[in-house]
């Protein structure tokens, strides 16, 4: 359908040596991405005549840094004149091709050096605010300018601007306006092909990636965004309203690009360089990356754009030895044989971090899971190690010392960890879904800016919401808080609340004015050693044993007016709109922790026990046993992974957290109770996992909303749909 090799920031020192560059073709398209100098020359010139012979169409992006640069229109019109030279050869060439039968001439055995009139040369696409349809699936966008400076860099401006000595007159305000024309084109142009076809692949070409960030680039349908000289994680803001359009994207960046969108207060971060000299702009100290994250950053710089679809050809050419050659990057990009993407379908960020953290959880958890039953206690060094690990952030942005990565990287993490033990993957569940989640949603700047941090490095944090007598009902709760003349006085007590031993800090939900229901209910911010907080009890568990439950007390806890979190009588909206959230990441644990117990006793009977002389798993009804197990955890994953997407999508997800959650808790029910039978005395006794994950699967019918309440959505909401 669509295989592209592309070629970044090709640049020689010699401007003579174009003659001698040889690319090898292993696409028939080709994109060459560069800057305006790259052209003020012949020999460029007679470089793109010659790739002509070997490519069907040969696209050429050129960057401007400065758009009304005097340089710029004269080489706009050589190039166009250029381009003329080209279609009126071609044309020349159709004519005698269609009056000489004798005339053979095959696409695939164009010679590489010779321009004769007698042979076709490819098509030559100047791609400048272009839209090409490449065929009737693909269609092709271009763009030139350079981009902005970065908000969160304005106070380095002019350090920065007289680094680029070829920019320094220019002024924030133009670099933005300038900026602001391009991604308006940008949006335009995606929205109105995704509204005539919502399935149409779109791959976008720019000079620059920040440029290419700010089209509003959903990660659900945006496939490994980044950029082609050094790998750059570019996280765009969501068009909410935009059809799930399947997008490529590719560019380069010169210097830390890291600015909020004006629109939609979503970050976009672009941070890495496609030059490799000096820059004076200043690092941010919290994006160093952790430990988990290198693997995914370092695989990413290898460019394997989309190496982990099925059926898909990528194939990677690596850079220049050439002498000659100073930054070229190279790569092949195919975009033949796509299907639909399928709802489990992970982009290279999220399979990596699958890998990763199945890794991490495998070597480092693992060994002391069955002590960490046994004494009901997690244990502090794995804590640390998540974060560490970069775990307990994974949404958190990078300016307040996370990931900075998406939802379903998030779902992903929480999967793998329940893999091997659901009391970690709980522990990072409510920590990022809930905790996090709340804090980034309703949380002003001041907010984000004092608890993320110590969130995303070093505090574990809990959500109290439930108790004694509010558990379903969880707004009949009896939690007051009172205002003070410096902020706020709270009384009561809550239940169930799920890391209490291990967190810092907590988000409590108390009702400020009971006169108005539970439209008085606020949500605060607690600190564990505030005067009048204590832990009351800690609850001794059928399952999820390490992961501490606990009940909490207040008594008259004073706290400032600065840690409410968002507006006083808001707390039931924060609440209802976290928990669906996090009822998507319990479906995921859940789907984890099947899918652990089935791998654990598919091993076993497939290699280790036997009856009758032959192993277990070779009898019919045994395999089929394993088949419809594998078959329900597939179809539960499917459902959280379509929660996930959509949510990322800013679609409505209710209906699907719901779903995925009640399916996933009674699937992990079934698989594990199964799984125990499977391995007969060896799945009952606590030298292995089976007897473990049937004891934690039990929670997954009950926290975060029953499945009988999961039930009960499902029904309102398909009651609403269909009532007339």
């Amino acid at each position: 359908m669509a295989q592209f090799q592309i070629l970044s920031d090709l640049h020689l020192e010699n401007p003579q040596a174009y003659d001698q560059f040889e690319i090898t073709p292993t696409a028939p398209y080709l994109a060459l991405l560069g800057d305006i100098g790259n052209v003020q020359d012949d020999g460029y010139l007679r470089f793109l005549e010659a790739q002509l012979l070997k490519f069907q169409i040969v696209f050429l992006v050129l960057g401007n840094h400065e758009p009304f640069e005097a340089s710029w229109p004269a080489t706009r019109e050589r190039l166009e004149r250029f381009s003329d030279k080209i279609n009126n050869h071609n044309h020349n060439h159709n004519h005698n091709h269609n009056h000489n039968h004798n005339h053979n001439h095959n696409h695939n055995q164009r010679r590489k050096t010779s321009t004769s009139t007698e042979q076709q040369l490819g098509e030559f696409v100047l791609l400048d605010r272009t839209r090409y349809h490449l065929s009737p699936e693909v269609t092709i966008l271009g763009c030139t300018f350079h981009s902005r400076v970065s908000d969160a860099q304005e106070d380095h401006v002019s350090e920065a601007l007289n680094d680029f000595h070829h920019i320094r007159d220019w002024t924030v305000e133009q670099h933005r306006a300038a900026h602001e024309a391009e991604r308006a084109w940008l949006n335009d142009q995606v929205t109105d092909i995704a509204r005539a076809d919502p399935h149409h692949k779109i791959v976008i070409f720019s000079h620059h990636s920040p440029t290419v960030a700010a089209v509003a680039v959903d990660p659900r349908y945006a496939h490994s965004p980044i950029t082609t000289a050094f790998a750059t994680d570019l996280v765009g803001d969501p068009c909410w309203e935009r059809p799930q359009v399947r997008l490529w994207a590719f560019g380069h960046t010169h210097y830390n690009c890291d600015f909020t969108d004006d629109r939609s207060g979503k970050r976009i971060v672009a941070n890495q360089r496609g030059y490799a000299f000096a820059q004076s702009v200043a690092f941010n100290p919290t994006k160093v990356i952790s430990r988990v994250l290198r693997p995914l950053s370092r695989t990413a710089a290898s460019a394997r754009f989309a190496a982990t679809r099925q059926s898909v050809r990528t194939r990677i050419v690596p850079s220049s030895t050439q002498a000659f050659s100073t930054t070229s990057r190279r790569r092949d990009v195919d975009l033949s044989g796509l299907t639909p993407t399928p709802i489990t379908y992970l982009s290279e960020t999220e399979t990596l971090m699958a890998e990763t953290v199945s890794k991490f959880a495998g070597e480092q958890i693992s060994p002391k899971v069955r002590a960490m039953d046994e004494a009901e206690t997690m244990d502090a060094g794995v804590v640390e190690q998540l974060f560490e690990q970069g775990l307990m952030g994974i949404e958190v942005p990078e300016e307040y010392g996370g990931a900075g990565m998406n939802f379903t990287a998030a779902i992903v993490a929480i999967e793998e960890l329940a893999r091997v033990d659901p009391s970690v993957s709980v522990l990072v569940d409510v920590h990022n879904t809930l905790v996090n989640t709340a804090i980034l949603k309703y949380g002003d700047a001041q907010a984000r800016r004092t608890w993320l941090p110590r969130l995303a490095t070093g505090t574990v944090g809990s959500f109290c919401l439930s108790e004694p007598a509010s558990g379903s009902d969880a707004f009949a709760l009896q939690t007051k808080a009172e205002r003070t003349a410096d902020g706020y006085r709270l009384n009561g007590s809550k239940m169930w609340i799920t890391n209490a031993m291990e967190s810092g800090i907590f988000i409590v939900f108390a009702n400020l004015d009971p006169s108005q229901g539970y439209k008085g209910i606020t949500a605060f911010v607690v600190e564990k050693d505030t005067p009048g907080f204590s832990i009351a009890k800690k609850e001794k568990k059928l399952g999820i044993r390490a992961s501490s439950t606990c009940v909490l007390n207040f008594d008259d806890l004073v706290i400032p007016k600065s840690n409410l979190l968002g507006e006083e009588g808001q707390g039931y909206k924060y609440a209802i709109s976290v928990l669906n959230e996090g009822r998507i990441g319990i479906a995921a644990q859940m789907t984890g922790l099947a899918l652990g117990a089935w791998e654990n006793a598919a091993q076993y009977v497939w290699n280790d026990r036997r009856q009758f002389g032959q192993l277990i798993g070779t009898f019919q009804g045994m395999q089929h046993q394993l088949a419809q197990a594998y078959t329900e955890i597939a179809a539960a994953r499917a459902l959280v992974y379509n929660a996930a997407r959509k949510k990322e999508a800013g679609q409505d997800f209710v209906h699907d957290a719901a779903m995925a959650k009640l399916y996933a808790s009674q699937v992990a029910g079934r698989v594990s109770s199964a799984a125990v039978e499977w391995m007969g005395g060896m799945g009952f006794v606590r030298e292995g996992i089976a007897e473990k994950m049937f004891r934690d699967s039990k929670i997954g019918a009950i926290y975060e909303g029953t499945s009988n309440i999961q039930l009960q959505t499902i029904a309102k909401l398909l009651q609403k749909q269909y009532t007339r």
